[in-house]
């Protein structure tokens, strides 16, 4: 155990060192979104002789141990160690901005999330999606006119000479597009220039972007079902889901016979979109993000979270 040193914080790690009673085990650490592990991670889990396997969220936590067969425990990830904003006063603006911040990736529900927003601000000029993402800003910009595409509104007109062309309508809502490289301080900042933070993620072994939205006080869509469940609780806008097969993912790492994800019930996600919508217009959105705040710095303080691997630690002597 390496006891670590940073400007902020002496890590309580010290502790580990100093306990008798502990006799160190080989613990693989891993934060996994589907029901279970693919026979690669199985076989490497064997293969090295781990004594026990640590996962980031109670998740799927029985199906896994049971598929295992090795003690397994949780232990959030202890995101105030790497992640500490300062309050900031959000600039009053006429724009309902919405951001919502991960790779661009099947995984992640971008077509789901985006589809839902247009359908939901078409004709709303004073709401604007920004999607924080990395990768080749054309590759996803083309992703993103497909989607737009279908959502744009095509009606026959008639003339005054009684003939019919079409007239195609495309949504008011805007999107913003930011791939650029931003530093951990950066982050920080990040987002508190936004009234919602937003995804419609199909599973997540913890959900890092969802923790630290959380703890700069800004509110949170998210689905009803994933890791990102155990820190997000009624205070954020709850996305109805479905079970849905791991598909157009990395062969190897998934496998689509007994694994699954959760997908977001498009219907729903229109809902939460309108009622934080209706919260923000009413200045009670800001009610929820404090709130959200509040309960994700009690839950996953770092004191919880150092004490819940001591006593793992102790208990696999």
């Amino acid at each position: 155990i390496v006891t670590h040193v940073d400007k902020r914080r002496l890590h309580p790690t010290h502790i580990l060192n100093k306990n008798t009673k502990i006799n160190l085990k080989k613990i693989s650490m891993v934060a996994w979104e589907t029901n279970l592990f693919s026979d690669f991670f199985i076989k490497a889990l064997h293969d090295f002789k781990f004594d026990a396997l640590m996962l980031h969220t109670s998740q799927h936590l029985s199906s896994i141990q049971e598929q295992v067969k090795i003690p397994t425990y949780v232990n959030h990830y202890p995101i105030f160690e790497l992640f500490s904003p300062t309050k900031k006063t959000k600039k009053k603006n006429d724009t309902f901005n919405i951001v919502s911040i991960n790779a661009f990736q099947p995984r992640k529900g971008w077509s789901e999330l985006i589809s839902a927003y247009y359908s939901t601000f078409f004709e709303f000029d004073n709401v604007c999606l920004r999607i924080k993402t990395h990768g080749k800003k054309e590759e996803i910009i083309n992703s993103i006119a497909i989607i737009k595409k279908s959502h744009c509104n095509t009606e026959f007109v008639k003339n005054t000479e009684g003939q019919y062309h079409t007239v195609i309508t495309a949504p008011k809502c805007k999107i913003e597009i930011d791939n650029r490289f931003i530093s951990d301080h950066e982050v920080e900042e990040y987002y508190s220039n936004f009234d919602l933070f937003a995804c419609a993620t199909k599973g997540e072994g913890f959900g890092l972007t969802i923790a630290q939205a959380c703890a700069s006080g800004i509110a949170i869509m998210c689905p009803n079902k994933g890791g990102h469940n155990d820190f997000c609780d009624d205070s954020c806008y709850k996305v109805k889901t479905y079970t849905s097969a791991c598909a157009g993912l990395p062969e190897g790492y998934y496998s689509g016979k007994n694994m699954y994800f959760f997908q977001c019930d498009h219907l729903s996600l229109k809902e939460k979109f309108l009622e934080a919508y209706n919260d923000w217009k009413s200045g009670a959105i800001e009610q929820r993000g404090e709130k959200t705040k509040t309960h994700i710095e009690n839950h996953l303080s770092t004191e919880k979270c150092y004490k819940n691997i001591l006593k793992i630690m102790e208990e696999l002597k």
